[in-house]
């Protein structure tokens, strides 16, 4: 077993022994006890998280949050009780994500909205996973139909009141209804038994009218066995249920003889339509699903059915061998069935009968158009069609030479309601519009593509309108049953993956290639099942832009296998993960959401990659890299920015992440070098790093003579003796300080440009909303302090504090104005400093976008006028750095190097800002661009990109963590 695979089994001991127990699929976890193989491919066939170093890290945050935990003081101040990721981001992120992985019913019981899904289906495809999410707590589900079903036992209903789509509003509302006797009664399909139908029909109106009266025999069995499920039923629906057949019977009595297939659903729904049109004759479909839904079928709360439009439609097909298909019976029983590998690039919806004279009216056109033009139906093999549907099929199918499709196209364009997208005629209902909006999840469930929903692809406003949503969009690859043909299944798969992309942005146009790069904006998930392996090849074609999540079925009778299941855990994990700001990626794993980056000259040149939310890329370069490092690490010596390389932003200590804080001391235990370099003061970075390093090397105090530690932005210079206690003398001889004299000429510059900035604010920031986001951006970032901006203070001067009167401050809740300025590295014998730092004028993104440092820098540097000595700079995300030139990161690593002796070694450097934005370079890049420092490996871990960066970077993860991870791989235990 390898070293990863066992810690993640010591991971789920660890949170059981806290009474947190992971869960998937129904499983405990920790039932695999020491077996991490067959638990790492158990976690990877029922959950989105398919590399190994992902599981871990979303247990390991669990883990670290976990409150009350015995922890010891550091530097004799207790630290907080809960840890933070060490990817930066929040406590409630983590927790989202770890809850809608392993602790679904956590995740649902702490939503504070529920969750609305939007489900497009039609028959039993979905039906299992429509009754699973129906029992879920705070899920609210919305079946949505396209109305053209007229298939199976509805093939004549259809054409007979012109109504298509009620088997599928049946079936949708028998999986939505809350009443059993209900569904027990309207799930009983009509059979012929030899007796007269017709005849026991009518008596059931009559027995249920009058359950005792044996006058009115029933003799088919079928309507007896419904007779008697109705008794079962409230006495107030079961006269409901009477009225619906009485209208049936007194609209449709011609039509009474050939019931036979036809369940009582569909009977019960249209007999409902004439009841209602009988009230009131502009009675709207949506109308009467609501009183169907309400009064006979008991839908629950969040429970709704929709028709996708008002008007009922016929569906009308045709394939590249020049095959029309003029029902969903003939698609599902010969194109389905004999023909699915042949693409339709032709689909019509028709608010007109399609019967015989409509279907010879376009054969007479084309017949009209071209001399001799024949129907070719000889060479279609009708006869492998299965009864009864053979003759329903072979009615409603015909074949021409292909050399008559673009006029069969043009015909059928001007005869449907889409009109091939373009027509205004057939509308979304624009409740259904609502709901697309509101929704969080929009599922596809297109087991039979074509006949489950491209009648609803169709309608010309559902493309914008799903193009316009930021909904998770997810689409199920037709597997509804165990019982598949696997390989067929997902070839199938593949197909409809690929007509759903050609409906919405193509309108089935043949010529038209798909390169997929607008299906995101469509469908961003997709979710399938497979038999034996983890490994297929299925979906390769959208890598980059789909994750598709396979289902492995499981062989383990303990664990046992249901797939309406693990599809439902499965889709509310990836909602849980896109709320807490990450997507998941078939090649990349889970990272962080709607990012992607540019990776510099080198072999992957010009190519597009999404990066990890967290931890290493996974990259030939990043690889070989490790394999260096690894190789040379003795000869090595390693170089560390803090906030964000280290650190997150606003980690109290290094030992809050001990893992990193691990591998770090070991370094320094195996006497290999290490410099830190920070930009922030020494009473900052004391506690944070050295009290924290004291503390996990209080056995092993010699590794300190490896440390060596700068702040204030490199200016300051500390080293350590083998007890771990700074050598002051050490300090003295790096000191680049700012003497009295400079100190008075850069206080009156910063302190002039300070005030001429308050003064022209409103010019500065033109826009009211601008300032209070600029107010909001500081209060989030200093939230243990009441501020107020300098604006709203009529005479003011800049307060020139040091980092420990800031901490005081902080202690006492003070008021502060900001912006201030912090003095740091103040000597009392010399009366120097090290640097001053601006804070906080924070940078402001978004439609608002501003850094108002960029004209506070410029006003500063005015007044010094261009040959000044001080080096001016953007620090962070709202700070001015401001240093003596020659005081900075390159003067500190240089340092390092020379007073060390290092010059022979390889020399690693680890930070987050390396870039080039408006001709500023991040406070990291100086390095990697210093003439001096060429032979100095650098390391970027940005947070978003590395824009301008110098060749040599290499861009190895995001987050502290792609640090930690790094290490993993080149420090020995």
């Amino acid at each position: 077993m390898n070293k990863l695979n066992l810690e993640i089994i010591r991971l789920i001991e660890k949170l059981k022994t806290e009474k947190i127990i992971p869960m998937i699929h129904g499983t405990d976890l920790s039932l695999f006890g020491d077996q991490g193989d067959e638990l790492i491919k158990f976690i990877q066939s029922y959950s989105v998280l398919k590399k190994p170093e992902n599981i871990r890290q979303v247990l390991l945050w669990k883990l670290n949050m976990l409150e009350n935990r015995n922890r010891p003081e550091i530097g004799g101040v207790k630290s907080k009780d809960i840890f933070r990721p060490l990817s930066g981001i929040d406590n409630a992120a983590a927790e989202l994500l770890y809850n809608s992985i392993f602790n679904q019913k956590e995740f649902l019981s702490t939503l504070e909205n529920p969750i609305e899904i939007v489900l497009f289906r039609r028959g039993r495809s979905g039906r299992a996973l429509t009754n699973l999410l129906k029992a879920l707590p705070n899920v609210n589900t919305t079946i949505l139909l396209s109305g053209t079903d007229d298939s199976g036992s509805w093939f004549e209903g259809s054409r007979l009141f012109r109504t298509p789509g009620i088997p599928g509003l049946g079936k949708a509302l028998l999986d939505l209804a809350g009443d059993r006797h209900v569904k027990e009664f309207l799930s009983i399909e009509i059979t012929n038994t030899g007796e007269n139908i017709s005849v026991s029909f009518n008596n059931l109106i009559h027995r249920l009218k009058d359950p005792g009266n044996n006058h009115y025999e029933i003799r088919n069995n079928s309507i007896r066995k419904a007779f008697f499920a109705a008794l079962k039923i409230d006495i107030v629906k079961r006269k409901l249920i009477r009225s619906y057949l009485d209208f049936f019977r007194r609209d449709c009595k011609d039509a009474l003889s050939s019931l036979e297939c036809i369940p009582f659903r569909s009977i019960i729904i249209q007999g409902a339509y004439y009841y209602y049109r009988e009230k009131n004759k502009n009675v709207s479909w949506k109308e009467i699903i609501d009183e169907l839904s309400t009064n006979l079928f008991s839908l629950g709360e969040g429970s709704k059915v929709f028709f996708v439009t008002e008007e009922r439609q016929h569906l009308v097909a045709l394939d590249a061998m020049g095959t029309l298909y003029f029902s969903e019976n003939a698609i599902t029983y010969y194109h389905d069935t004999f023909h699915d590998d042949i693409p339709f690039i032709g689909m019509w919806l028709i608010n007109e009968s399609v019967d015989d004279n409509f279907i010879n009216s376009l054969v007479s056109h084309i017949e009209g158009n071209y001399s001799g033009a024949q129907k070719i139906i000889d060479d279609m093999d009708i006869a492998a069609v299965p009864e009864p549907f053979r003759e329903r099929t072979q009615s409603t199918i015909r074949r021409f030479d292909i050399k008559y499709l673009d006029d069969i196209k043009k015909y059928m364009d001007r005869k449907s309601s889409n009109n091939a997208g373009i027509s205004k005629e057939l509308k979304l209902e624009d409740e259904v519009v609502g709901i697309l909006r509101r929704a969080d999840i929009i599922i596809f469930s297109d087991a039979y593509l074509e006949t489950n929903i491209a009648g609803s692809l169709l309608v010309p406003d559902l493309k914008d309108v799903l193009k316009g949503t930021s909904n998770l969009k997810i689409c199920l690859l037709g597997m509804d049953s165990d019982d598949i043909d696997e390989i067929r299944a997902q070839l199938k798969a593949e197909r409809n993956l690929e007509n759903i992309y050609r409906y919405l942005v193509y309108n089935l146009n043949p010529l038209k290639k798909n390169d997929w790069k607008e299906l995101h904006q469509f469908i961003n998930y997709t979710i399938g099942v497979i038999g034996d392996s983890l490994d297929s090849n299925i979906h390769n074609f959208t890598a980059d832009t789909v994750f598709t999540q396979y289902i492995d079925k499981a062989k383990d009778s303990r664990y046992g296998f249901f797939l309406a299941t693990a599809q439902a855990e499965i889709i509310l994990s990836l909602l849980g993960i896109t709320k807490a700001g990450f997507v998941v990626d078939s090649q990349y794993g889970l990272m962080s959401q709607n990012i992607q980056c540019t990776l510099n000259e080198n072999e992957e040149n010009n190519q597009r990659m999404k990066y990890s939310g967290f931890g290493l890329f996974d990259l030939q370069q990043v690889k070989r890299s490790i394999q260096n490092v690894s190789s040379n690490l003795y000869d090595g010596c390693f170089c560390f920015d803090v906030d964000m390389t280290m650190l997150p932003k606003k980690a109290e200590f290094l030992t809050d992440y001990p893992e990193l804080a691990y591998l770090f001391t070991q370094l320094l235990r195996i006497h290999v070098p290490v410099a830190i370099i920070s930009g922030n003061s020494k009473e900052e970075q004391i506690p944070r790093i050295i009290k924290a390093i004291q503390q996990e090397m209080k056995n092993d105090k010699f590794g300190f003579e490896n440390l060596t530690f700068y702040v204030d932005g490199g200016a300051t210079k500390i080293k350590f003796d083998n007890n771990g206690d700074c050598i002051e003398d050490t300090e003295r001889r790096h000191n680049n300080k700012i003497d009295p004299e400079s100190y008075k000429t850069i206080k009156n510059a910063i302190d002039s440009a300070l005030k001429d900035i308050k003064n022209d604010i409103n010019i500065i920031i033109e826009d009211k909303k601008q300032q209070e986001l600029f107010k909001k951006e500081a209060a989030e970032k200093y939230q243990d302090l009441d501020l107020i901006p300098f604006w709203d203070v009529e005479s003011w001067e800049p307060e020139w504090v040091t980092p420990k009167e800031l901490q005081d401050k902080k202690k006492k809740k003070e008021k502060i104005v900001f912006p201030w300025v912090e003095v740091r590295g103040k000597t009392e014998d010399d009366n120097t400093i090290a640097s001053i730092a601006i804070k906080p004028t924070p940078m402001v993104e978004g439609d608002m976008a501003f850094d108002i440092r960029d004209e506070l820098q410029r006003r500063i540097i005015e007044k010094l006028g261009k040959e000044n000595q001080f080096n001016i700079r953007s620090g962070g995300r709202s700070t001015t750095d401001i240093t003596l030139k020659g005081a900075d990161k390159t003067a500190a690593v240089k340092d390092f190097i020379d007073s060390n002796d290092l010059a022979q070694r390889k020399v690693y450097y680890f930070g987050d800002e390396f870039y080039e934005r408006d001709s500023q370079l991040g406070n990291d890049e100086v390095i990697a661009r210093d003439p001096n420092l060429s032979f100095v490996q650098t390391f970027a871990v940005n947070s978003d990109n590395i824009d301008g960066a110098h060749d040599k970077t290499i861009w190895i993860g995001r987050s502290p963590q792609a640090v930690l991870e790094f290490l993993e791989k080149v420090v020995p235990e």
